[in-house]
């Protein structure tokens, strides 16, 4: 397999641009991301799909969401156990 050039980041580039450029060149992110364009799941759903632990599911459906990318059902204190994104 051909390793990809790293490209260099324009000068003038936003940092929130690089943010969400950062946020969904993750494999896991753009994978859930693409799960969650088909409909709303919750986060042991997510991680069963994409076949990852949920913790680590949380923690993207995190760094998506403070990016404005996903938006949750239930806020962020009160998330136990329910709720969809």
């Amino acid at each position: 397999m051909q390793r990809v050039p790293r490209l260099s980041k324009p000068p003038t580039m936003p940092e929130g641009v690089l943010a969400i450029i950062d946020a969904i060149g993750n494999s896991a992110r753009t994978e859930i991301l693409r799960h969650l364009s088909l409909r709303a799941m919750s986060a042991p759903e997510l991680a069963q799909a994409i076949g990852v632990d949920p913790s680590q599911v949380r923690r993207h459906l995190s760094a998506l969401e403070d990016l404005g990318l996903v938006i949750a059902d239930h806020p962020r204190g009160d998330r136990r156990a329910k709720g969809r994104v």
